[in-house]
């Protein structure tokens, strides 16, 4: 039963990356079957789907300190661009009245100059939204293409638990 567990965690653990795991990725435990169990046929998958392509929840969280970029990560490309192109307005947005707020510092009044807040806080919750939102779509974007990773690879082998 060991085996079968091991195979299954490392299929598991690139879209768990949940800390205090005995391992660090999935890798680790298909090369603990390896070792454990070598010959037998789910030894064989194992080192197979050690060549599989799985993306990290890790690697598209650190991605999306910037919005959009951890969509590039897991290969939403049109989606990322989308989302860096509102996160660098939305920065606009806030920088632009600040400079002019700062370029008329001597005599701002609220009367003439209250749409400099407006943009500025504006900006901040577009920004603030498009991170989050970015953030999620990321990690959900690793589940996916690991599911799609792990049907693929079940496919291809009919054989494969």
């Amino acid at each position: 039963m060991r085996p079968l567990t091991l195979y299954r965690l490392g299929w598991a653990y690139p879209s768990s990356d949940l800390i205090g795991l005995p391992r660090e990725t999935g890798l680790e435990a298909f090369a603990a079957l390896v070792a454990e169990a070598p010959g037998t046929p789910l030894a064989l998958l194992a080192r197979e789907a050690e060549t599989v392509a799985v993306k990290r929840k890790r690697i598209a969280a650190a991605w999306s300190a910037f919005p959009g970029l951890g969509q590039f990560y897991v290969g939403q490309y049109g989606n990322g661009t989308l989302r860096v192109g509102i996160a660098l307005v939305s920065i606009a947005a806030v920088a632009v009245p600040a400079y002019i707020g700062y370029q008329r510092r001597a005599n701002l009044t609220w009367q003439r100059d209250w749409p400099l807040l407006v943009a500025s806080v504006s900006g901040l919750i577009v920004l603030s939204f498009d991170y989050t939102t970015s953030y999620e779509d990321a990690m959900r974007g690793v589940v996916q293409w690991n599911e799609r990773a792990d049907a693929a690879f079940e496919d291809a082998h009919a054989d494969a638990p």
